[in-house]
């Protein structure tokens, strides 16, 4: 697999951000990093979790981390927070099901996808994985909570959505 991280951050550099979101207005800009796509049932059906995919979004990652605190300091007037997926995505303890879809996948052009006209399985709410790829609703909902409201302080950096917004003055309780 051959990930093209210079290019990928390229899309994400000050100099993009200025153009694109800086110059309409946002202030308040949150980043979400990549989960751990190497643990996704589409890449345990054909191996064990891939180190290798899950080394290079550990390394993407990092990077994008480091360009929140670049743009924060190129952009004082704006705040940018970096939101973990990848550690935020296997701490949910309330699922028990982490390889498998909650749906029978398709094994056409579109593999692993859910099946039309199939619904979820009864007990969805105890699966990571709706189909091959996507978090289920439960799993979504955690990494929301756990982005807005930080449960261990590698969930964001330098600080949650809830401060983002505090800090910012856009909202008080």
């Amino acid at each position: 697999m051959t990930l093209q991280l210079p290019s990928i951050l390229q899309q994400y550099s000050v100099a993009a951000i200025n153009r694109t979101l800086y110059e309409d207005g946002s202030r308040n800009v949150a980043l979400f990093g990549l989960g751990q796509l190497g643990g996704i049932p589409a890449e345990l059906q054909k191996h064990r979790c891939v180190g290798s995919v899950n080394d290079a979004i550990k390394l993407f990652n990092s990077k994008l981390k480091s360009l929140v605190d670049d743009l924060n300091t190129n952009f004082p007037e704006a705040t940018f927070t970096y939101i973990n997926v990848y550690n935020i995505l296997p701490i949910i303890g309330t699922l028990s099901v982490l390889d498998r879809p909650c749906c029978k996948v398709l094994e056409t052009m579109t593999e692993g996808l859910c099946a039309p006209g199939e619904g979820p399985y009864l007990l969805r709410g105890i699966y990571l994985f709706y189909d091959n790829f996507h978090p289920t609703e439960i799993a979504n909902r955690v990494a929301a909570n756990r982005a807005y409201n930080a449960l261990l302080p590698s969930d964001a950096h330098p600080m949650d959505i809830r401060h983002l917004i505090r800090n910012n003055h856009v909202y008080d309780d």
